[in-house]
């Protein structure tokens, strides 16, 4: 991989990068877990790195790059062991601990590290989590890190004035006899220290504090205190209670800390890790206490961040789990609805005109239609689903589908339609995006109220990128954060049993992931929900694309077929259907028995074949192949799942047409009868 100079993000950076010959391969051929990770790693606020494959290949986020120093952009792609290697002595037993499969964390760990000024003491908190593929084996670490040198530095000063502190209150009651003596000399030594101290008596009064403390007080609640004001009176009731019960603690003799936050909103009101402890006299008896307090919030803010990272690839993997099992599942079913669906109209077509039998056909073909509906949001969720992306206005689109989205909400709230006043090119699915929208606008329909309001807006990204947000807004009752969290998910549902499947968010979110976009959702329990989806803008000098037209069904007029199907039913429903209309037909089970055949001299004028088949040829690879070994031969391809990292647009090159499964003779006569007329 050559390494790229310049300013440019790093997700800029990863996808312009030749990974053809670095240990990862090409990107279109990474493995699901391999891309989510990259995604989840490119999208975290903060540093964040991933190390995959045997050679530990390391790839970073903006974040992280100051991390490095001038090891960037050498770092990108290299081995973890040699960007690191310097500290590998250290990290490298507790990466092995990850690669077996057991998370580490690591808090304010000690490193020596080299990046640019010659060799420095830093201090990292970080956590290894292990990557797993589609089977469960650990083939890389995620890492979220937080550089924390300077607050490991500042607790030191911080420990070294307790310490001082509390030698000289071990004085303070073995030599001086004076209290006002002992309260000088305490606050000489608090006064050094850049964090707040103070010092107070038994009526809970200030009797010194150092200037730390008195800049502090003002900045977080706006007043300047001074020696002799009771310090809880100076705060709001709730921190004031707070207060009193700690103070009074250190006054019963009791050392310890504790965290909270003190401030006024309207100013500040940071994380506060508070310690106190009782001032004696000479005597040992308690006279007061002392209160040393340090600003945790930047700490807390990365601890939350952290969690956060580490549970959104949680959710990730567990997505792409189910992805993975849903899309598996439905490619299968797909064949069986292929089998099913074509054994009927074939049926059909030979049965007598008995109006009993012909109701059962119809009841059948019915519900094969509707597992072929759930099937195609399974397998949209689990961004398998063949699409026939092409190039189209949104506002166009969406101004199509305006009456029947306003049937659908049917008066169960106000309708409107914000569109650009220019065209916005997209690059969709655009049956795929009625059907989402449409979704979209049925769940903000089921979560009105009485005089609220539906609203679908679309607007243009702004800058260069021209990308399309379109967002679907209700007015009604809104979601809390654990049901927002879970609303992709296949057959998760808030409704009623018996209505709705729990699919419609699935596929949208499916569709818009596979179409290279983004989804986020907004809730606010009460007051109503913003989805919002991100999606590609329209390839440059790209037409818009025209409704297709639907032509008669003709018998065969001498074209030769061969059928590439490794199911053994659906190809059998392929050779019925293609035959009673009059095709010669050839069959092979596998793309290369089919290569074999043509190689052999087989002339033919049109290769039918699937997608996903046993042997070294997918239906892609011997399409291409074919193309190259007949020139002119037509190409029609099928499938009911795409496999991973396969692009349909590698047909387009070879002039090949594409047919989604389960599909009936009709659609197949029709497909092919419009490419042997040259019908687009």
């Amino acid at each position: 991989m050559s390494n790229t100079q310049g300013g440019c993000g790093m997700r800029s950076l990863i996808g312009a990068a030749d990974w053809g010959n670095s240990p990862l391969g090409r990107r279109a051929e990474w493995p699901s877990a391999l891309r989510a990770g990259v995604d989840l790693m490119l999208d975290s606020i903060g540093p964040t790195w991933l190390a995959w494959g045997p050679e530990l290949t390391f790839l970073y986020n903006d974040a992280y790059r100051p991390l490095l120093g001038d090891k960037h952009p050498a770092a990108l792609g290299s081995a973890l062991a040699e960007v690191w290697a310097e500290i590998w002595p250290d990290v490298g037993p507790m990466v092995a601990s990850a690669l077996r499969g057991d998370p580490v964390i690591a808090h304010d760990l000690p490193l020596r590290v080299e990046r640019g000024d010659g060799p420095e003491d830093a201090f990292f908190t970080f956590s290894y989590a292990p990557l797993r593929d589609d089977g469960g084996a650990v083939l890389g670490l995620f890492c979220h890190v937080l550089e924390t040198t300077a607050g490991v530095l500042a607790a030191r000063r911080r420990d070294s004035a307790e310490s001082v502190m509390r030698a000289t209150n071990t004085s303070l009651g073995r030599q001086v006899a004076e209290r006002t003596a002992s309260l000088r000399l305490y606050r000489d030594i608090i006064e050094s220290s850049a964090d707040p101290i103070c010092a107070f008596d038994t009526e809970l009064r200030l009797t010194a504090f150092n200037q730390a403390h008195s800049n502090e007080f003002r900045r977080i609640f706006g007043i300047t205190v001074h020696v002799g004001d009771v310090l809880p009176e100076q705060l709001p009731e709730d921190q004031a209670r707070i207060m009193r019960s700690t103070m009074s603690r250190a006054l019963a003799g009791e050392s310890f800390s504790m965290v909270a936050e003190f401030g006024d909103p309207a100013l500040a009101k940071p994380f506060w890790e508070v310690s106190l402890a009782p001032l004696r006299d000479e005597a040992g008896r308690v006279v007061g206490g002392f209160h040393f307090a340090r600003d945790i919030s930047e700490r807390i803010g990365q601890e939350a961040q952290l969690a956060a990272t580490q549970e959104a690839l949680r959710q990730a993997q567990k997505m792409e789990a189910v992805g993975q099992l849903t899309g598996g599942v439905a490619h299968d079913f797909n064949n069986l609805l292929t089998v099913v669906l074509g054994s009927l109209e074939l049926l059909r077509r030979r049965m007598p005109p008995d109006p009993v039998l012909l109701r059962f056909v119809s009841s059948a073909e019915e519900a094969a239609q509707r597992g072929a509906q759930v099937n195609a949001q399974l397998l949209a969720f689990s961004r398998r689903q063949p699409l026939r992306a092409v190039t189209v206005d949104v506002g166009e689109v969406i101004h199509g589908i305006s009456e029947l989205m306003k049937q659908t909400v049917n008066g169960a709230a106000e309708f409107e339609i914000s569109l650009p006043d220019k065209a916005l090119p997209i690059h969709v699915d655009r049956n795929q995006l009625e059907m989402a929208l449409l979704n979209l606008v049925v769940n903000a329909r089921d979560a009105s109220r009485e005089g609220g309001r539906i609203r679908v807006e679309v607007r243009d990204g702004g800058g260069s990128a021209q990308d399309a947000w379109i967002s679907v807004v209700d007015e009604g009752e809104g979601m809390p954060p654990e049901v927002v969290e879970r609303i992709f998910e296949p057959f998760f549902t808030t409704k009623e049993a018996g209505v709705g499947t729990g699919l419609g968010l699935s596929m949208v979110y499916g569709f818009v992931r596979q179409s290279g976009g983004e989804i986020d959702v907004e809730s606010v329990p009460g007051q109503g929900t913003r989805v919002r989806l991100r999606l590609p803008s329209g390839r440059p000098g790209a037409a818009m694309a025209q409704e297709e037209r639907r032509l008669p069904v003709r018998t065969a007029d001498g074209e030769r077929i061969l059928v590439v199907e490794d199911d053994p039913a659906v190809r059998a429903i392929a050779l019925g259907a293609l035959g009673q209309l009059g095709y010669p037909v050839h069959e092979a089970a596998n793309g290369d028995q089919a290569l074999r055949m043509l190689q052999d001299g087989l002339a033919v004028d049109l290769l039918f074949t699937d997608v996903s088949m046993p042997g070294s040829l997918d239906g892609v690879s011997l399409a291409q192949q074919a193309s190259a070994l007949c020139p002119g031969l037509r190409i029609l391809v099928t499938s009911g799942r795409l496999p991973e990292g396969l692009d349909l647009d590698a047909v387009g090159t070879v002039g090949g047409a594409f047919l989604p499964k389960p599909y009936q003779p009709i659609d197949l006569a029709l497909a092919i009868q419009s490419i042997f007329d040259g019908v687009s």
